[in-house]
């Protein structure tokens, strides 16, 4: 599922995937969640006005102003750079409209996404047509006040944009603002010129969970090197949602607005909220000292900045995320455009590494899964201080393929936080972006779902806490499952630390099976605890007796239990690991099994079965322990 990288700025055939070409000049609000009403995110005071004259550098297309009717004064303006290929200010009109309701002017500069283009050439377009708009509106545009923003290739290009208005025609010097989205390559800047913006700056860097076509590194990088206050600097993130059936995609696309299924994402309130809400609140910090706008723009994580709206039926969208110190989450190849490619003028620059302490990044259970009380339910902690991307998967007709008999004919996802139901997904092609869902399938190394499958995947953003999956019957026959949780970046800040799943244990295909995998620098300590008679004291019937644990690498037994404190040594490890994690006790002598463990990277099954082919229902528990 990686798409080759294309010839240095040379092949149109991927600039749909950047801009949707030929957008109406408003495209309709879309989606459950509505649009923020306060003073940043709704409509502005002023009627909005657009007018054009001729580019110089590119005959046909007009530069475009787009400005306030009747507001008093000098006005603070922002100077905009489009994603390669989006030479139509349709594109952006939302964008631009919005900030010229609040009283702002907003100028759009096309350049040719032509053959063999080249970044000093284009930045040089754009920069003339700036000033060329400055001049020809010198009563209506105040210089002292402006800020630069850009999406994909125009937000690699803010910045040495921004740098040359300032040292060569000294623009800024009552307030200068950054609004960087989703950043292709940045030229012509080495880390000095990154770190000599004025201490008037602020910045807002903007990515998309997502977004596989620019690494994320390379946001990154602009805002690890801007040398201004960390109090005037911001790292946001966008998350994809599923809300009532609708697809809120954090893609690429997220601030182009149009609504052309195929071409572009549609407007919805990851634009409104995301991009308008921030570059509005950042327009009133920057210009006018807000102190409202701060919180939001520059709130550093607080509720006003990083919500995004809630549904008529009071579900919220999943808010952004926001770091003051991010590291690349997402490895590498994911991206169409990585930051270690040739291209890159600043491959060699230095980024925040990730965290590889030992963490588990796979956690499965296979069983049996029936309606009502029978369901498959997996349980997965997600430790940490930040949201975890995660891709859940429920197979069951994919399973046939691996010779297991006897599977779910059509399983339906559901998962929950707490006791509240968090979303649904029923076939795996009802995913927000199939394609991105596809490409955390092959990072992850999981096995494929075939196209069309009646198998259920979702790939979604969790903040720390329970996260619960039931493999429920959407349609057909019950049967065996496989729920999985894969954590899908390479940050260990925040991590699975534990799973368990309760099921009944037949024999044969029936066992209830625990995988998961290790990953990262160093060994990694693990408790797997098999549960049956511990569960009396829950209420639970009909348990199995005599649960025996055994732990596989691959095809080799690598350990065994059958009873838990049948081994001094053993059972006293147990005893601690089960205090370390919070577990509750097991009875002492009781014939549950349990192990703790040490061990190097790798994939790993906890098997669990009923002794002399005994069955019942069973408690299968996997925990990381403090390393």
């Amino acid at each position: 599922m990686r798409k080759s990288l294309v010839r240095f700025l040379g092949v149109p055939a991927w600039l749909a995937l950047l801009v949707g070409a030929g957008a109406s000049l408003r495209a309709a609000y879309d989606g459950p969640v509505p649009a923020p009403t306060d003073a940043f995110g709704g409509a502005g005071a002023y009627a909005v006005r657009t007018d054009t004259f001729p580019n110089a550098d590119w005959p046909g297309h007009d530069i475009t102003v787009v400005h306030p009717v009747d507001a008093p004064g000098r006005r603070p303006t922002w100077f905009f750079a489009h994603g390669f290929g989006g030479g139509d200010p349709a594109n952006y009109s939302e964008f631009l409209q919005h900030l010229a309701s609040h009283g702002s002017v907003a100028v759009y500069v096309p350049y040719p996404a032509s053959e063999g283009g080249q970044p000093d050439e284009v930045y040089a377009i754009l920069n003339r047509g700036f000033v060329a708009a400055a001049d020809r509106f010198s009563d209506l545009i105040d210089t002292s006040r402006v800020g630069f923003a850009g999406h994909s290739y125009g937000g690699g290009a803010v910045p040495g944009l921004a740098l040359r208005a300032v040292r060569e025609r000294g623009w800024g010097a009552n307030g200068l603002a950054l609004f960087i989205l989703a950043p292709w390559y940045s030229f012509s800047l080495t880390d000095a010129d990154l770190a000599s913006f004025p201490a008037n700056t602020q910045a807002v860097v903007e990515v998309y969970e997502d977004d596989t076509m620019n690494d994320h590194r390379m946001a990154i990088d602009l805002f690890t090197h801007f040398n201004i206050p960390a109090e005037n600097k911001d790292f946001l993130m966008l998350r994809s949602d599923r809300i009532d059936g609708y697809n809120y995609a954090a893609n690429h696309r997220v601030p182009t607005g149009a609504a052309r299924p195929g071409s572009a994402s549609a407007f919805n309130a990851l634009d409104a909220w995301g991009v308008l809400r921030i570059a509005q609140a950042l327009t009133a910090s920057a210009f006018q000292g807000d102190a409202g706008g701060r919180s939001v723009a520059l709130g550093h994580g607080s509720p006003e900045q990083v919500s995004m709206g809630v549904s008529p039926g009071g579900r919220a969208l999943r808010p952004m995320t926001e770091s003051s110190h991010p590291v690349p989450l997402y490895p590498m190849d994911r991206y169409n455009f990585g930051f270690d490619r040739p291209a890159n003028p600043r491959v060699n620059a230095a980024l925040p590494a990730s965290d590889n302490r030992p963490r588990l990044i796979n956690l499965s259970a296979r069983a049996r899964s029936e309606p009502g009380d029978g369901v498959l339910i997996v349980g997965a902690l997600i430790a940490g201080s930040r949201p975890k991307s995660i891709l859940v998967r429920a197979a069951g007709p994919a399973l046939k393929t691996y010779g297991v008999g006897g599977s779910m004919t059509d399983p339906q996802l559901a998962l929950f936080r707490g006791t509240a139901l968090d979303l649904t997904v029923d076939d795996w092609s009802q995913s927000p972006d199939t394609e991105v869902l596809a490409a955390a399938t092959h990072d992850a190394h999981a096995f494929p779902f075939p196209d069309g499958s009646k198998d259920a995947a979702v790939l979604a953003s969790f903040v720390p806490g329970a996260l619960t999956a039931h493999a429920q019957v959407a349609s057909g026959l019950p049967g065996v499952a496989l729920l999985e949780f894969y954590d899908t970046e390479v940050d260990g800040t925040a991590c699975l630390s534990n799973l368990s799943a309760r099921a009944s244990v037949g024999t044969g295909d029936d066992v209830l099976i625990a995988g998961f995998i290790t990953a990262g620098g160093g060994a990694m300590r693990i408790l797997v605890r098999a549960i049956g008679p511990g569960l009396k004291p829950f209420g639970v019937g009909g348990v199995l007796d005599d649960p025996q644990l055994e732990i596989y690498r691959g095809s080799e037994r690598i350990a065994v239990n059958d009873n838990w404190s049948s081994d001094p040594a053993g059972a006293a490890s147990v005893l601690d690991a089960t205090a370390s994690v919070g577990a509750f006790a097991l009875p002492a002598g009781s014939a549950d099994s349990a192990l703790v463990l040490s061990l190097p990277a790798g994939a790993y099954t906890a098997q669990v079965r009923g002794r002399d082919g005994t069955t019942g229902v069973a408690l299968v528990e996997v925990y990381a322990l403090p390393q």
